[in-house]
């Protein structure tokens, strides 16, 4: 009971990237650490070897929609939406032989067309209560205080793949969870 109250889950989005995922994935085993990796799935079909190792390190993978229509994905029409979900489930499907379980919007933007999708697909949505806004900021000492401040037990830490910053932030926020008594853990399914 007191483990589980320390527990906060690591998830990184917008992969797989070739100049940034084996560097990610190699920090996390330094740290015994598993994450969920939320994929693209054009980005995963382009580089299946990568969507391959994630998995085999022990990591799971999430559906981050099939391109990532990052302004627009709220406004889209039920039959697109459909497409960007469907589409990556059976992208990931195919390069895992399983299909995911969970599910992040991009941007964490959605409208009420999403929810029958899910459930049709079998999916579940997870979003996020910690984040550095690493995806726009640069500034890693702005991005770690912000993590820093939505640190918690139960956390979801929100992290991004494919910047320039990207296995620094990681590392620092690895260091911290351990410095601050958290335990990440995978996300259990209720």
């Amino acid at each position: 009971e007191a483990a589980e109250a320390r527990e906060v889950c690591l998830t990184i989005d917008d992969g797989p990237d070739p100049a940034t995922t084996p560097v990610l994935l190699d920090l996390l085993d330094k740290h015994e650490a598993r994450a969920v990796f939320f994929l693209i799935g054009d980005r995963a079909r382009q580089h299946p070897e990568l969507v391959a190792e994630i998995a085999r390190r022990g990591h799971e993978i999430g559906n981050h929609s099939q391109t990532h229509p990052a302004g627009l994905f709220w406004l889209l029409r039920p039959w697109q939406l459909w497409r960007e979900v469907a589409g990556c489930q059976e992208t990931l499907r195919g390069l895992l032989g399983r299909a995911p379980v969970w599910f992040r919007p991009p941007v964490g933007h959605h409208n009420l067309f999403l929810a029958p999708i899910l459930r049709a697909l079998g999916l579940r949505m997870m979003i996020w209560n910690c984040r550095g806004f690493d995806g726009v900021e640069r500034e890693i000492s702005t991005i770690l205080h912000h993590i820093e401040r939505g640190l918690r037990p139960g956390a979801i830490i929100l992290l991004h793949e494919g910047r320039s910053v990207s296995h620094v932030v990681l590392s620092a926020t690895l260091e911290m969870v351990a410095r601050k008594g958290f335990l990440i853990v995978l996300p259990k399914i209720s």
